[in-house]
């Protein structure tokens, strides 16, 4: 069975409302992590929904990802551990990326596959190596695309993505991040 395809005009359409209205284009993203025990948490994806009835917005639970550990590492090995869901993240943003970007330039596609791998180290993490980053030492990232299209097309959709996907500018880029705590 054929994948749905992106609506091109309805996508053009909704870059033109944002065009118009460049304040609209911002979004806050809110999570709330909680522990569940041993390596395991709950992280619950809020999004504010506008009320109906005229009332004020309300934050609601739209999702829930559980986080895990593997069972060699002291985790329960449920759910995929927080570099999993990085890279997943990373994917499936590159996805999106190329399907939606191929709507718009009118790119036929039969499938998109991406292939991530990364490597780390986990002295890093448990303090064991001075100087030894705790996270990703490297990304490895292949996409394949399936389509009729020329290739030259393809290879100028793939540059385009890479210029705008947001989580691989997260990888990219370093992000102000303000962590602060509270003691109970």
């Amino acid at each position: 069975m054929p994948k749905k395809q992106i609506n091109g005009e309805e996508l053009r359409s909704l870059k033109e409302q944002l065009a118009q209205n460049k304040k609209s284009a911002e979004v806050v993203t809110e999570l709330l992590t909680v522990w569940q025990g041993q390596a395991l948490s709950t992280s619950v994806v809020y999004r504010w929904k506008k009320n109906t009835s005229g009332g004020a917005a309300q934050k609601e639970c739209v999702h829930s990802i559980m986080v895990d550990e593997p069972l060699g590492f002291l985790g329960t090995d449920v759910a995929p551990k927080p570099t999993e869901l990085a890279l997943a993240a990373l994917g499936s943003c590159l996805v999106v990326g190329v399907v939606y970007n191929a709507a718009l330039r009118g790119i036929t596609l039969d499938q998109v596959t991406i292939e991530l791998n990364a490597t780390m180290s986990r002295l890093g993490f448990l303090g064991l190596a001075e100087g030894e980053r705790p996270g990703f030492t490297n990304v490895n990232v292949r996409i394949h695309i399936k389509s009729p299209s020329p290739k030259k097309e393809i290879d100028q959709l793939v540059e385009y993505v890479q210029s705008t996907s947001p989580v691989l500018d997260l990888f990219q880029n370093p992000v102000p991040i303000q962590l602060s705590h509270t003691v109970d």
